[in-house]
């Protein structure tokens, strides 16, 4: 009721936790707002993503994130999960972008996800404005990645001591990448011995990677195992991905446009490097640096001079391992053309 003797007006009501903290599918006071529907957390700020970030730190890994916006980031980043707690939900960029992407971090399992857990997904994301720098196993989208990666983009600068990917610094056991692309440049500061670095992926053991490519530079002026897509390769599969225009060097023959080597020391299983192009200048001249033919599956790794071989030519090199993947190569039409000459779409 009201109280009119001291001067006050009381007036009574109620709100329930949900909708003062955000959790009502119509409330967006901290940057995000529950879907309970879908049970997803939508995310429409900087604040919001950072509040993601310490749920799944905290311990909540299993939650599903949705980007609603663009978002610009304006401090240095802290990892979304880690060793200890790695990401096992769904984060959807939604064909949103992040921009301004900053770690400068000396710690290992470094990227916007310092760990994706098996069963975690991350898709449809763009990262712009890259600056990211760790120490081992680092990536802008994962440092390490157990899970799923898809239709991500990044565009921006990767720097690390060992295992350096432009998209993920490690892929393991069973996990997988498709349709991923990063323009700009990857480094490994690797003293001496492996760098493991590669403008997609530094290493990956037992997964495999899909039409995805890079364009940049791959470079580990004191190491080996680097490659324009893969640094270093374990009883996997590379299939249609491309590296163009940039330099790939390091030290030793382990130095490939595709693939910096492959170690794999089995005979059972199905791992390959397939229908993959490559051109820039690389150290060895090899799509492959170093690799064990009676193991490892080699078809159509084509190096594209304008000669011999054409990006035209490059295309249907790449799209023939395609048919049933959803996406496909197209000749690149935009500004960039020049440093990027095929471009991924789907095709369902």
């Amino acid at each position: 009721g009201d109280v009119q003797d001291a001067g006050w007006t009381t007036v009574n009501f109620t709100a329930s936790v949900d909708e003062i903290w955000g959790n009502d599918e119509n409330v967006d006071i901290l940057g995000y707002n529950y879907d309970a529907d879908n049970n997803t957390y939508n995310v429409t700020s900087e604040e919001g993503l950072r509040a993601m970030a310490e749920l799944v730190n905290g311990g909540k890994t299993d939650i599903n994130i949705t980007l609603a916006k663009d978002i610009t980031l304006t401090e240095v980043w802290t990892p979304i999960g880690n060793s200890s707690y790695p990401y096992v939900g769904t984060f959807d960029g939604d064909n949103h972008s992040i921009t301004g992407l900053t770690i400068q971090n000396a710690g290992d399992r470094i990227g916007l996800f310092g760990q994706v857990g098996d069963n975690g997904t991350v898709k449809n994301l763009k990262l712009t404005e890259v600056n990211v720098s760790g120490y081992n196993n680092v990536g802008a989208v994962a440092g390490w990645n157990n899970g799923t990666i898809s239709g991500c983009s990044v565009s921006g600068n990767i720097q690390g001591n060992q295992y350096v990917g432009g998209v993920v610094g490690v892929m393991s056991t069973n996990s997988e990448m498709i349709a991923c692309c990063v323009t700009g440049d990857v480094k490994s500061t690797v003293v001496s011995g492996e760098a493991n670095a590669g403008g997609v992926v530094g290493m990956m053991t037992e997964c495999s990677i899909t039409a995805c490519y890079s364009t940049g530079n791959v470079t580990a002026e004191n190491g080996t195992n680097v490659g324009g897509v893969v640094g270093c390769s374990n009883i996997s599969t590379i299939t249609s991905c491309y590296h163009a225009t940039g330099d790939v060097t390091g030290t030793g023959d382990a130095i490939g446009g595709v693939l910096g080597t492959d170690i794999s020391v089995t005979s059972t299983g199905e791992f390959s490097v397939v229908n993959c192009c490559w051109s820039g200048t690389v150290s060895t001249d090899e799509g492959i640096g170093v690799i064990q033919p009676e193991i490892v599956m080699i078809v159509d790794v084509d190096k594209v001079d304008n000669l011999v071989t054409t990006w035209t030519g490059g295309a249907i090199t790449l799209n023939n391992a395609l048919t049933h993947t959803g996406w496909r190569y197209i000749k690149n039409t935009g500004t960039d053309k020049e440093t990027r000459p095929l471009v991924l779409e789907k095709t369902n």
